[in-house]
């Protein structure tokens, strides 16, 4: 399947003309896809590397390159490889991010996963992420971040190559018609969670020609579109309404001569000043256009009111625009969890969370002393990106990100369910822009209240427009890098 490695950065393609297509995807079988073994095996049997240029759109600004390969270096393992290395700016600050996995599968029928690694690194520092089988089903995950390792085992996780690889073989079977879909498994190794992914058939191809394929992450909307040669490489593709990816040769794809500022080209630009009107404490009323806006979500402090098209959204934010969110069971559960990307019951954690809550007797006073205590631990610092919460811990720097997720983590070790939120933030009068920003949201009195642990805010201004009501990133605020347009009202 498409590598969900790429999704991390989420910058709109030529693919996408026709954005109706997206809007009402076919139910897919959710039944393992289970080709003949002959044609699995035949299809494992060539090799591949493909190299992409990855571009934002609109624009083309590139931003790094990609490439997937299969191979087989020894009778007995089957071996899918995916590389991404971003070169970018935000602002002034200078970044380089390259993201490797490597997923070794048996060489025979069900082709299951032996083993998993992924290796990011930012501005050289290494974040490694394992997955090594010990039994039938059963898994052991370890990761290494700031010289410390971490583990945890998983049982009855039945993954194999059809599921990185079977969707390929799928779309180009005869047969199909369009709208056809199919659902696959898969395993995000950065977030070491179970996810379902279904591909439909939105373009058959003519004349040996490609096809095209819709492809929708079930936990989380995700998006990607792309196409298909007959052989079942990739001949192009758009990530989440937004990035595209050009087929280039290797040392196309290497070229390192540009870096791009993606800060500045993700600004969402502002008519007129709004810095008087926000430290007011008014609401702002605005209207914003481009793909993807159903997603956006209402909070305590947002309204949001759709067109028929869902391109266009009218926006309330401010103290008093909001409508309670009560938090569901299952939201609340998610957002106290401890999973071994953050390890919220590390004792260094449950320690700072309690000094920081210290005297303080109510929910409200909790949060408030926590965001206090995040936004003086954390020194504010751009050119800072932190690869985890250890990271975090250890060397106290870093943008929005560090303090999210640093909120969050002591949030739920002080028994408060939190999430980490994302979207733009009002910049200044000077800017007159909307940038990406990272934020959270906690469970007050059984309802959702969004909280900015960077300004140390218990109560959002008008300047913050939300974008997503989870993830795990705020890079998720950049589905709508350079496609969104505001207009006050």
């Amino acid at each position: 399947m498409l590598p969900r490695l790429l999704c991390s950065l989420l910058l709109a393609s030529r693919l996408l003309a026709e954005p109706s297509a997206l809007q009402a995807l076919p139910s897919a079988r959710l039944t393992p896809y289970e080709p003949a073994d002959v044609l699995a095996g035949e299809y494992f049997q060539r090799p591949f590397t493909e190299y992409f240029s990855l571009h934002a759109l609109p624009g083309g600004a590139r931003l790094g390159w990609c490439s997937f390969a299969m191979s087989m270096p020894d009778g007995g393992t089957l071996r899918f490889q995916e590389t991404t290395e971003y070169r970018y700016k935000l602002g002034s600050a200078a970044f380089e991010q390259r993201i490797r996995e490597s997923w070794n599968f048996d060489a025979k029928p069900p082709y299951a996963l032996r083993s998993a690694v992924r290796e990011a690194w930012l501005q050289n520092k290494l974040l490694k992420t394992t997955l090594t089988r010990t039994g039938r089903g059963e898994y052991r995950a370890e990761i290494t971040e700031a010289g410390e390792m971490r583990a945890r085992d998983f049982s009855n996780l039945q993954l194999t190559a059809l599921d990185r690889l079977g969707f390929r073989i799928w779309a180009v079977q005869a047969g199909h018609q369009r709208g056809d879909c199919q659902a696959f498994r898969g395993f995000d190794l950065k977030n070491l969670e179970p996810f379902t992914e279904r591909h439909c058939i939105a373009l058959l191809s003519v004349d040996g020609g490609v096809s095209e394929i819709i492809s929708e992450n079930l936990k989380d909307a995700f998006t990607c579109r792309y196409a298909l040669l007959p052989n079942g490489n990739l001949a192009h593709g758009v990530l989440a309404d937004a990035t595209e990816l050009r087929p280039c040769t290797a040392g196309e794809a290497r070229n390192r001569d540009r870096v791009e500022d993606v800060f500045t080209s993700s600004l969402v630009r502002s008519p007129r000043a709004l810095g008087a009107e926000i430290k007011s404490g008014q609401s702002l009323t605005m209207t914003l256009t481009g793909p993807g806006l159903k997603s956006l979500p209402r909070t305590a402090f947002q309204r949001v009111k759709w067109d028929a098209t869902g391109q266009s959204a009218t926006l309330q934010t401010g103290p008093k625009a909001g409508v309670p969110m009560p938090a569901t069971p299952e939201e609340i559960k998610a957002a106290l969890a401890s999973p071994l990307t953050l390890p919220c019951k590390d004792p260094r954690i449950q320690r700072m969370a309690r000094e920081a809550c210290a005297g303080a007797s109510t929910t409200e006073a909790q949060v408030r002393a926590l965001l206090k205590f995040v936004s003086a631990f954390v020194t504010d610092d751009d050119r800072v990106k932190p690869l985890g919460l250890i990271s975090v811990v250890k060397n106290p720097r870093g943008d929005c990100t560090a303090h999210a997720l640093l909120f969050t983590a002591l949030a739920r070790a002080a028994g408060i369910p939190c999430r980490e939120v994302s979207g733009y933030l009002y910049l200044s009068d000077t800017a007159q822009a909307f940038g990406g920003h990272a934020w959270n949201e906690v469970v007050i009195d059984g309802h959702w209240h969004p909280v900015d642990p960077t300004w140390n805010q218990f109560n959002l201004d008008a300047g913050h427009i939300q974008l997503t009501s989870a993830g795990p990133t705020p890079h998720d605020a950049q589905y709508f890098r350079g496609t969104m347009r505001l207009r006050m009202e």
